[in-house]
């Protein structure tokens, strides 16, 4: 019975420290570098879009945004970038994915938001890039980051300046999980690209996908979420979004891989607010507007037009 316990006692232990390790691999500070060359692009798959998305890195870090820093309500410090245009009908925040950075994620879209029209507020999530933290909460947080960001904009450019969320992948369920916080009135619209409903049902996914039994490790993940993160991983955004009546832009390719489709299907189902969801059949997590940037430039540009008049 000893040498039970014994064993017992020590896989414990080992599980604990393996699902540590992961947890802060996964989960722990990030500091993405920008896409400078084709070979950066291959680990993120996106090296077919080098065309596209290598002169518009490199243009972008020509430009010297406006650095702004604002604090967090549990006092971590966030970094937003603000690019401005002459006499804007508006401002577009812009919020990047997991492990990544508003540059890597936006680049290509953001002097076509600028030629619109539009300032773009390019922020990073905490625990990323020159935003402080330790931990990525999967929007978890970081929605009263986003609140906190708009509070900003409609102090600085006034009530009547709007101001339209756009984000992708985790950063679409941080703008999502904030619609249900109260914003201030002059957010008038919310874009979501490739985004998910909770971050335990995306860990689920892969975990099958590659035919690896998704307990314990979610059981695990879900502690050190709570013990260092101090958030849950289970936290949907679809409870935020059946009480948001803020217009919503719904964007996802059918064949992502990462995040499911069907998980911004039933955000589109949930939500009770104006709604419009465009997907992409040929289209990987996050790459609808690469794969069909002339239908996605219309598209954000109606919806835009409609939503800051």
């Amino acid at each position: 019975m000893v040498i039970f316990f014994s064993v017992v006692g020590v896989l414990l232990v080992v599980a604990l420290a393996v699902s540590l390790k992961m947890y802060l691999q996964f989960f722990g500070r990030c500091d993405v570098k920008p896409y400078l060359a084709k070979e950066d692009l291959v680990k993120a798959r996106l090296d077919p879009f080098a065309d596209m998305i290598l002169p518009a890195e490199h243009k972008l870090l020509t430009i010297s945004p406006e650095d702004i820093y604002i604090n967090a309500y549990d006092g971590i410090k966030l970094h937003g970038a603000y690019y401005t245009v002459d006499d804007p009908k508006g401002t577009l925040m812009l919020v990047h994915g997991w492990r990544s950075s508003g540059v890597n994620d936006f680049s290509c879209i953001i002097f076509e938001y600028m030629a619109m029209g539009y300032n773009v507020l390019l922020v990073s999530q905490r625990a990323h890039g020159k935003s402080g933290g330790k931990y990525i909460c999967m929007g978890a947080k970081e929605k009263y980051d986003c609140k906190a960001w708009t509070e900003y904009l409609a102090q600085r450019m006034g009530e009547d300046h709007g101001v339209v969320l756009d984000g992708i992948s985790m950063g679409g369920a941080t703008v999502l999980k904030a619609s249900g916080l109260g914003l201030p009135k002059n957010v008038k619209g919310i874009i979501a690209d490739s985004s998910f409903t909770h971050a335990r049902g995306v860990i689920k996914e892969l975990a099958v996908a590659n035919k690896i039994p998704p307990y314990p490790a979610l059981w695990l993940f879900e502690l050190w979420f709570r013990v260092l993160g101090g958030c849950s991983m289970g936290e949907s955004a679809l409870d935020a979004i059946k009480n948001n009546t803020i217009p919503l832009l719904l964007l996802h390719g059918e064949a992502d891989d990462f995040v499911p489709c069907y998980m911004t299907r039933q955000i589109h189902d949930a939500a009770t607010c104006k709604k419009t969801l465009f997907t992409v059949p040929e289209a990987n997590h996050g790459l609808s507007y690469l794969c069909r940037k002339e239908e996605c430039t219309k598209l954000l540009n109606e919806f835009l037009a409609d939503v800051l008049g």
